[in-house]
């Protein structure tokens, strides 16, 4: 099990590259739609916010299972809502 600091990183790190995608489009599209990349930023920042929160606070410390899913099931929230924001940045065309 990863340690709740380098899932920490992960989140920070793969929440940045999303704010950097959306960045580039605004800064580097011909005719970007900056609202719409505006709302997905204020999107990516809630769920940033979120998933971190939920790492400060563990569920069940004293129960093993318990807290190996909770963080399992951190990780797979990450990676769902990676793969979401990564294709509505792709759509934003």
């Amino acid at each position: 099990m990863s340690s709740r600091r380098e899932l920490k990183k992960l989140i920070n790190n793969s929440m940045g590259l999303l704010y950097n995608d959306c960045i580039f489009y605004k800064v580097f599209t011909h005719s970007p739609n900056i609202q719409k990349a505006d709302e997905i930023i204020l999107q990516i920042a809630d769920v940033h916010t979120d998933l971190v929160n939920r790492l400060s606070t563990s569920e069940g410390k004293e129960i093993k299972s318990r807290t190996k899913a909770y963080y399992k099931k951190v990780k797979e929230d990450l990676k769902t809502q990676v793969d979401k924001f990564g294709l509505e940045i792709q759509k934003l065309d």
